[in-house]
This record gives C-alpha cells, sequence and structure tokens, in this order.
C-alpha cells in the first residue's frame, strides 16, 4: 500500500477541502478522514436502463430511450464517461427493452474506456427496486454503490456526492434538486440533511425539493431488497426515511429528466449552457454558408443543411438532410429524415426515423412516426 503521503498526492485532485481542513491536514484526525476516503471507493455503479419510454415516442420506436442521442452520444453513454472519471470500473445496466441494441453499442464504449459493462436483464417486470435486487449478484466488492436513473442529465457530482455519503455516516445517500413545478415528481422533505419522508408527485405543494434520481446505496439496502416487483422510491427509501437512514445532498448545479419531448429541449440548452456553448455541429455535418444556425441546436454525423436555411432550437440527428430556404425551430428530428425545399417545422414537431417532408410543407406541433411521406401541412397531429 502507499504511504498515506503519496497517496493524499494522487487523491487531490478529487476532494473539495475547506481551508479549516487543509489547516489540520497533517493533523492525525485529518490524515485518518482521508485515509477513509481513500480506501472506500464506490467502484461499481448500477444504471436503470429499463422502461418503454413510451413518452418520448416516436424516438423510442426504433431505439431505446438510454440511446437516444444526446447532443451527439446517447444519452447513458454521459452518465457512463463521468462515472469513469470518478474511477468507476464496473457498470450494471439492468434493462428490459431492447437489450440487444443497449449490448451492442456499450460494449463497443465499454472496450473504449477499458471497464466492464455487464447486463442484468429482467425477465419480468421488477419496478425500480427489484432490479437492485436481480443486479447485486454481479456486485463483487462490499463497497457503496452509485445507483442512476438513466434519463437524468446534470453535471454529475460523483466525487462531491460521495464524500457526503461517506460524511453522513447512513446507509443511502439521495441526490436532491429543487425544481419549479414538484408535482411530476417525488418530493422530499427532510430536516438538515435527514430525510424524513417521501411524497410521490404531490396534488398539493408540500415543498419544491425533489428526488433527482442518483443515489449512492450501502451494500446492505441492496441486499435488503426482495427480489420482486417493488419501488425504491415509494417503498424501499419511505421505510428508510422512517428509520432515519437516508440522508439527502443537494445539487447546486442544472439538472433535467429526459423525460418528454420538451424536457429533452431544455436539457439540451441547460447541458450547452453549462458548457459556455450556443450549439454544436458534428465535424461531418455540411451547413451552407449561408444557412443560419441559431442558440441551442445540436447537429449530428453527415447532416446536410441548405442554403437560407434557418435552425433554432433544435436537434437533427445523424445523415438528416435540412434542403435550401427550411425554417426548424423547437424541433427534433431524427435519423436519415429528409426536409424538402420551403419547409417549415415549429411548435415542437417530433419527427422519427427516416420521414421525409415534401417541398412548401408546414407542421406545428406535429409527431410524425418512422419512415412516413407527409405531402401536406399539418397542425397539432399525429402522423401514423
Amino acid at each position: 500500500m502507499p504511504s498515506l503521503k503519496h497517496a493524499f498526492v494522487y487523491y487531490l485532485p478529487r476532494l473539495s477541502f475547506n481551508l479549516r481542513f487543509i489547516r489540520d491536514l497533517y493533523s492525525i484526525k485529518a490524515q485518518t478522514r482521508l485515509f477513509i476516503y481513500m480506501t472506500t471507493k464506490c467502484s461499481s455503479a448500477i444504471i436503470l436502463v429499463g422502461g418503454y419510454g413510451t413518452r418520448l415516442r416516436p424516438l423510442t420506436l426504433t431505439r431505446p430511450k438510454p440511446l437516444i442521442p444526446f447532443v451527439n452520444i446517447p444519452i447513458i453513454s454521459h452518465q457512463i464517461k463521468k462515472l469513469h472519471e470518478f474511477g468507476t470500473r464496473k457498470i450494471i445496466l439492468a434493462a428490459n427493452y431492447r437489450t440487444e441494441d443497449i449490448v451492442c453499442q456499450m460494449t463497443k464504449l465499454a472496450n473504449d474506456l477499458g471497464i466492464e459493462i455487464i447486463f442484468s436483464v429482467e425477465k419480468e417486470v421488477l419496478g425500480t427496486g427489484g432490479p437492485l435486487a436481480l443486479a447485486r449478484q454481479y456486485l463483487d466488492e462490499p463497497t457503496p454503490v452509485f445507483v442512476l436513473n438513466s434519463d437524468v442529465i446534470c453535471e454529475y457530482p460523483f466525487d462531491e456526492l460521495f464524500a457526503a455519503h461517506l460524511a453522513c455516516k447512513r446507509k443511502a445517500t439521495i441526490l436532491t434538486t429543487i425544481v419549479d413545478d414538484p408535482s411530476r415528481y417525488g418530493v422530499i422533505l427532510k430536516e438538515g440533511n435527514a430525510i424524513t419522508r417521501f411524497v410521490e408527485k404531490p396534488k398539493n405543494y408540500v415543498g419544491n425539493t425533489i428526488n433527482a434520481g442518483i443515489y449512492v446505496l450501502n451494500r446492505e439496502v441492496l441486499n435488503d431488497i426482495p427480489l420482486k416487483e417493488v419501488s425504491l422510491e415509494n417503498e424501499v427509501f419511505a421505510q428508510m426515511a422512517v428509520r432515519n437512514e437516508l440522508a439527502a445532498f443537494e445539487l447546486k448545479s442544472f439538472w433535467k429528466d429526459i423525460g418528454q419531448h420538451r424536457d429533452y429541449l431544455v436539457a439540451q440548452n441547460l447541458f450547452l449552457s453549462s458548457k459556455g456553448l450556443s450549439n454544436v455541429i458534428d465535424d461531418t455535418a455540411v451547413v451552407r454558408k449561408e444557412a443560419f444556425i441559431g442558440e441551442n441546436v445540436v447537429i449530428g454525423k453527415n447532416v446536410k443543411i441548405g442554403a437560407g436555411a434557418y435552425i433554432k432550437n433544435a436537434t437533427l440527428m445523424d445523415n438528416t438532410v435540412v434542403s435550401d430556404y427550411c425554417v426548424v425551430l423547437n424541433s427534433i428530428i431524427g435519423f436519415s429524415c429528409k426536409i424538402s425545399k420551403w419547409c417549415r417545422l415549429e411548435k415542437l414537431c417530433v419527427l422519427a426515423d427516416e420521414v421525409e417532408i415534401k417541398e412548401c410543407i408546414s407542421l406545428r406541433n406535429c409527431i410524425v412516426l418512422p419512415n412516413k411521406r407527409v405531402s401536406e401541412c399539418q397542425d397539432e397531429n399525429i402522423l401514423m
């Protein structure tokens, strides 16, 4: 084992010290705290990648939700890369829908990063808690485990969250955030950093601190979850809150779950803003210099944008063509779509893969299913 002095030099970039801690760094107390942090790692993570993603259809008709591109890479890849940066070396994906697609893409990512990705596949519906009970067979070490919902986009403060978990000395720590409309989420009531109660999607206002969908769980928590359909939030966590076994760690930066189409574009804007970017254009894309690319735009591989096109607050996925003088506003365009000349898409249009829009067509707030050819203007419609 390396000496404490050498270990400190290696681990310093991962720690955030306050001034008092730095002043007594070489005291026995400080060295003990450092040693605990150094030797207690969160080397494994479980990501819940199940579910059909029905609210994101038609995007999820051709791929599972975790593989939907977000800023040109799958949503789940953002999480896995951040876990890799933290030092997590084993990631278990708890899946139950289109598992083959996930295995194909994530195996390549695992090889690229040099980490182990294991696929734990449900044969029956197990809720949000049961998949953790199924996945625990793949965990070798008795150390705490990260658990993530796969649709969460944020800065993933794994260092700070893990340090807070060790400091609180409770069985689980939940990342929390504050939202304007808590009625869509599980609201957390707490005293200090101790969670006292869960209220799932309250009809009346009880607070605006919510469960952000990222946790650190001690192994004993996983061991106690029954292998059956069970809700992690409404059953496991609710009982732990009564026993004062849960701590909260508040996220100070942006957060968004990608549950609906509108959430996707909001999350994209938050993500780009956090990086100081107004748009992202893949190097292989061809954008005519006469085209206008506005704020919150992501353009994928081999996309072609014609002269006079106007794009703002939108995503254009790989191999899509936007022809001359088109306007695309507040919309999500899937893979290999073709939007012909003089078209206008606005008010949150969502096109699935391989959709073709004929010339001079206007779409407002429309959802278009895969392989559809659209030759008439439409307003607030689902085109099948």
